[in-house]
């Protein structure tokens, strides 16, 4: 449904202001139990769970945008630290996702965001998924203004990016 949403453009943006703390730890919470059968550590930096920082934006929108990228850290992750947070700037939010999961090769990082992409496409692959989370989390976050990107190594893990801009307004 999201991905007709975004690609037919009727996608209504709701906003409001939005808690990013109370966001962040509720739906990191949602994945404490998957992460604790994996033995995978999820946590949020002090910089993010002590400080009042919020934004006007859809909070649906921006807690999709986070439940698809945590969800691609737990799968892609079997053991280790999924850690997720937040960082003002002056004009803008720098979101991230980090994971110590299987990592992304250096020639599927430019196809990664596209629809039904996934780096391993054999019919024995290991793990299950359609392929259209992370396209969906890059048009909800360019639909909200902002941008994208991955830094990833193969067998490292993967850390994804996303700003989104602080309307004029909240930075009087």
């Amino acid at each position: 449904m999201d991905i007709s949403l975004l690609a037919s453009g009727i996608q209504k943006i709701t906003n409001k202001e939005v808690e990013l703390c109370n966001l962040i730890s509720s739906i990191s919470e949602k994945f404490s139990m998957s992460c604790e059968q994996k033995n995978i550590k999820i946590y949020t930096p002090e910089n993010t769970t002590n400080t009042q920082h919020k934004i006007f934006t859809d909070e649906e929108l921006l807690g999709k945008i986070f439940h698809l990228l945590i969800d691609n850290a737990v799968k892609f992750t079997s053991h280790g630290t999924i850690t997720v947070g937040c960082e003002k700037n002056k004009k803008d939010y720098h979101f991230f996702v980090k994971d110590s999961g299987i990592g992304i090769s250096e020639e599927h990082k430019s196809r990664i965001f596209d629809n039904f992409e996934q780096e391993d496409f054999a019919s024995t692959r290991k793990y299950e998924g359609s392929g259209i989370g992370l396209s969906i989390a890059k048009g909800l976050v360019e639909l909200l203004g902002g941008r994208i990107c991955l830094d990833s190594e193969k067998g490292k893990g993967s850390t994804f990016y996303f700003t989104l801009p602080i309307p004029e307004k909240a930075n009087n």
